[in-house]
């Protein structure tokens, strides 16, 4: 019993050190907001929306919660003005994602399964734009001399 209880702690320990980077941050507070996403984009299927309707109306729920999550969470900012980047950023990994979605549709794969296999370009797409155009250094950097001097 002591081997298993060595075992959990380790692997405890290891969880909040891989949580102190960013990118395992980012993927943590991801799958959350993607699950979320996810099930939305499913029940519009299931509604009878078309793939491209259910897919908007999953991403425009999701942009504001992933604003705010990945914002806080990850990149130590949720300034509301940088809403906008991370709306225009979305905009431009909805285009792919629709195009991912109906290429695999074209090659006769299902409209769930393809929704789900654009989940990984999406991801990766969405932290390089958030790392280098919504949330840059510069900007966090910024942010945080105004919130400790406000304080």
């Amino acid at each position: 019993m002591k081997n298993a209880n060595q075992i959990f702690l380790k692997a405890l320990r290891m969880s909040f050190f891989f949580l102190n980077y960013q990118f395992f941050r980012f993927l943590f507070v991801g799958i959350f907001n993607t699950g979320f996403s996810y099930l939305v984009y499913v029940i519009g299927v299931l509604l009878g929306l078309h793939f491209a309707l259910a897919n908007l109306v999953a991403l425009l729920l999701g942009i504001i919660f992933s604003f705010y999550t990945q914002g806080r969470f990850v990149f130590k900012n949720t300034n509301i003005y940088l809403l906008w980047r991370f709306i225009l950023s979305w905009a431009f990994i909805y285009l792919i994602s629709i195009a991912a979605i109906g290429g695999w549709i074209l090659l006769g794969i299902d409209q769930y399964t393809a929704g789900a296999l654009a989940i990984p370009i999406s991801t990766g797409l969405s932290y390089l734009l958030q790392k280098k155009f919504v949330f840059p250094l510069q900007i966090q950097n910024e942010a945080e001399k105004i919130s400790t001097s406000t304080e």
